[in-house]
C-alpha cells in the first residue's frame, strides 16, 4: 500500500510501524468499514445494531455524499445485490457504480454542480415512500459536496464562509 515501504523500512522498528500504518489504513477503508457494519441474512439487512426486514420494502436506495461515498456505495451494491434498486451519491472523484448514480462535485469549496447534484439527491429522497428503505451515506467532505443554500443564503455565502474556515485552519 505504501509505495516505497521497502525503502523506508530501514530497521525492524520502521518495518513494524509501516505495517501498522498499512493495517490501520486498510481497516478504515470505506469498503472494509462498510463490510464490517452491514450484512444481509435472508431477508434481514443489518446495519450496525439496527435490523431491517427487506420484505417490507419495494425499493432500497442509497443517497448521500462525501469523498468515500463511492466506496461505501459499491460495497452496499455488493452486499445487497439486486435488492438495491437505485439512489444517488455525490463524490469528489468520479466512481463507477452499478445501481447507484454517482455525481461528481467539488471539494473543499462548494460549487454550482454540488448544488445541482444535491437538489437531485433531495428529489430522489422526496420520491421515496413508506415502502422505500433509504440508506444515507455520509463521509468526510460531505459538508461541501452536499450543498443546498436555503433562504437568503447563497452559494457565494457558502463559498466565502468555507474559504474563511479553511484559512482559519478548520
Amino acid at each position: 500500500m505504501i509505495d516505497n515501504s521497502e525503502r523506508l523500512a530501514t530497521s525492524d522498528e520502521r518495518a513494524v510501524a509501516l505495517a501498522c500504518i498499512e493495517s490501520a489504513t486498510e481497516a478504515a477503508a470505506p469498503e472494509t468499514a462498510t463490510r464490517s457494519a452491514v450484512a444481509v441474512d435472508g431477508e434481514t439487512l443489518t446495519v450496525a445494531d439496527s435490523a431491517y426486514d427487506l420484505g417490507e420494502y419495494d425499493e432500497v436506495v442509497v443517497v448521500g455524499g462525501g469523498k468515500a461515498a463511492g466506496g461505501v456505495a459499491r460495497t452496499l451494491e455488493s452486499v445487497l445485490g439486486d435488492r438495491l434498486t437505485g439512489g444517488l451519491i455525490v463524490t469528489k472523484h468520479p466512481v463507477e457504480t452499478e445501481r447507484v448514480r454517482a455525481a461528481t462535485g467539488d471539494h473543499p469549496l462548494p460549487s454550482e454542480r454540488n448544488v445541482d447534484a444535491t437538489a437531485d439527491l433531495i428529489e430522489t429522497v422526496r420520491g421515496a415512500d413508506e415502502r422505500t428503505l433509504v440508506l444515507f451515506v455520509l463521509t468526510g467532505g460531505a459538508s461541501a459536496l452536499l450543498s443546498a443554500p436555503a433562504g437568503s443564503l447563497t452559494l457565494a455565502d457558502l463559498q466565502e464562509t468555507t474559504q474563511a474556515l479553511l484559512e482559519g485552519g478548520v
